[in-house]
């Protein structure tokens, strides 16, 4: 039975050339990097986003895994939605110019209940982006052995995206509220597992980030 490890980029902020790994997020990628080593996770195939994020966190596992030479396909499918886009739904804010964290994760769940409802607006809809995910694992399948494990560097929608997808397949109201619940769980340097068998895929373990654990 082969299987696909999904990961998150590590912890991120914008820096000088755009949004890159923050120390925290290489100190994150880098322990991922060790555990994924001692569950002797050797994966014949890597597939990662074009994110500076996605690029510097498999940079990080693989050096700390101790990986050479896997055969690595850059996929802009396994990109992020675009949240600047998703945000142009609501209307700006009006009051205090510097909202506190609290009303700016309210303002974005605003936004994304709406572009999950299917409503009308700029850029990738939900079901594009879903579908867009689905494809990228997909080809990933292709090029998996029945023994093999692939492993995939992307973000936390496209993870949200595919676990929703396996545990509630074709259920599109249900399964935006769950993809939204879903994805803001998901850690940073967390792995989620899909496995590939004679039925199918299915989700074996979502959100893991026990090698996190300890003050990081």
């Amino acid at each position: 039975m082969g299987q696909v490890v999904l990961v998150r980029h590590g912890q991120a902020h914008v820096g000088r050339s755009g949004e890159e790994l923050s120390p925290l997020g290489w100190e994150q990628a880098r322990i991922l990097g060790q555990a994924l080593a001692q569950r002797r996770i050797t994966p014949s195939l890597i597939a990662t986003g074009s994110a500076r994020a996605h690029l510097e966190t498999l940079e990080a596992v693989a050096e700390s895994a101790g990986w050479d030479d896997v055969p690595t396909v850059l996929d802009s499918g396994w990109d992020e939605f675009d949240h600047d886009v998703l945000v142009q739904r609501l209307p700006a804010v009006v009051g205090d110019p510097e909202p506190t964290p609290a009303q700016v994760q309210e303002w974005f769940e605003g936004a994304a209940a709406l572009w999950t409802s299917g409503s009308e607006g700029p850029g990738e809809s939900f079901v594009d982006f879903v579908t867009r995910v689905g494809t990228a694992l997909a080809e990933v399948f292709e090029m998996t052995g029945p023994r093999d494990t692939a492993l995939v560097v992307t973000s936390g929608g496209p993870i949200a995206a595919i676990a929703t997808t396996l545990l509630l397949p074709g259920a599109d109201t249900v399964q935006a509220e769950l993809w939204q619940r879903l994805n803001r769980v998901v850690v940073s340097c967390s792995s989620s597992t899909v496995s590939i068998g004679s039925r199918g895929a299915s989700l074996v373990s979502f959100n893991e980030h026990a090698h996190l654990q300890g003050g990081r």
